[in-house]
């Protein structure tokens, strides 16, 4: 009987270890157009007349720590997926998340392969990246934030902080080879999401003597759009600053640099027929974002160290969660501040800030 006792202590300890956690589901409202998930809690805003209402602020632990610069997944118009966590220079718990939007429920499903070095999406799956000194990982999550499948590939194979690829199917990105050559090979990567084996691997820009480094990676239909951060003299080892967009048809691999205001961009993100990318604040000197019509290829840069003053540092580490909403204005977030503007006058309407004891997560436009 006491053999028996222990087993059956070991089994619910077993349990409840391998059994996904889930937080108190989080309020939905029906007045909300959009919501800010921070690492405590949950607020949902109501927009109208160009102003923010607060309508419901919810505590709740979502995550303790979540690395600003990998991107969250938005799956079936419901659910948001991220990636939490980090062990250098400090531990925090890892895992990957998953928010319903239709039920309000939040699901923690502990991995060992969290974002190290870059996350993205397809349609229907999250996304990690881990690179080592002699191989990388690829490993994919369903909307519930469940680990379905996990391979390595040989080689020192680095892909960009976030690759987003709106396909059905396949996985498509940008990523660097480096086959210790000193030139560095940018590589367009083809992978199939039944089995993540490589479908197809070939360059994607080259040029003589240069090497230019990509720091985004995003596939809209037909399209690859990757910004160039800046260009490296293979010969003299020279870095200079770059402030172009590359867009690449995927049929026919025709490609055309499309020019920025500004240099340095990094993170993009497509809301509609707009891109919007976020720049290197500290090599600038200034904190803004571009905005790119993709039907008509204009482009214009929003400087916010004009607008917010003293408020803004230059040593702003992005600009994130560019989210459009019902009416055409764009919320994001700065720092701790919740921005709401219209792109279109470049003014700021409202904003919203945030405790010092928070971190944001995401932000989430409600569908209607």
């Amino acid at each position: 009987m006491v053999l028996l006792g222990l087993l059956l202590v070991v089994f619910i300890s077993i349990f409840f270890i391998l059994k996904p956690r889930s937080a108190t589901p989080f309020t939905l409202s029906e007045k909300a157009d959009s919501y800010l998930i921070t690492t405590k809690g949950v607020y949902a805003f109501e927009e109208s007349k160009n102003k923010l209402y607060l309508v419901n602020h919810q505590k709740e632990t979502i995550a303790e720590y979540v690395h600003y610069i990998f991107p969250r997944a938005r799956i079936e118009d419901r659910y948001l997926v991220f990636s939490k966590g980090w062990d250098y220079p400090s531990s925090y718990p890892i895992a990957t998340v998953s928010l319903d939007f239709k039920t309000g429920n939040i699901e923690t499903q502990e991995t060992d392969y969290f974002a190290t070095d870059g996350a993205g999406q397809t349609k229907e799956h999250f996304y990690t990246w881990q690179a080592d000194t002699d191989q990388a990982r690829l490993t994919q999550f369903d909307k519930q934030g469940r680990e379905l499948q996990s391979v390595t590939y040989d080689g020192i194979l680095l892909a960009p902080f976030s690759f987003i690829s709106n396909q059905d199917g396949v996985l498509q990105l940008e990523a660097v080879r480096d086959r210790q050559d000193d030139q560095y090979h940018s590589q367009l990567i083809t992978i199939d999401e039944k089995d993540l084996s490589f479908i197809s691997e070939e360059p994607l820009y080259e040029t003589a003597n240069q090497h230019y480094r990509f720091s985004d990676s995003l596939v809209e239909g037909n399209l690859l759009y990757t910004p160039v951060h800046s260009v490296r003299d293979l010969s003299t080892t020279e870095v200079q600053l770059n402030n172009q967009l590359l867009i690449t048809n995927l049929d026919n691999h025709q490609q055309a640099f499309l020019t920025l205001l500004e240099y340095a961009p990094r993170s993009m993100t497509l809301q509609g027929d707009f891109l919007f990318i976020d720049h290197d604040s500290t090599s600038i000197n200034k904190v803004g974002f571009s905005i790119v019509n993709t039907k008509t290829k204009e482009t214009s840069f929003i400087n916010l160290s004009e607008q917010l003053g003293d408020f803004l540092p230059t040593s702003v580490p992005a600009i994130q969660f560019f989210t459009l909403d019902k009416s055409g204005n764009l919320l994001f977030i700065v720092e701790k501040e919740l921005i709401y503007m219209d792109i279109h006058e470049q003014k700021i309407l409202d904003r919203f800030s945030l405790t010092e004891e928070e971190e944001p997560i995401s932000i989430w436009r409600v569908s209607k």
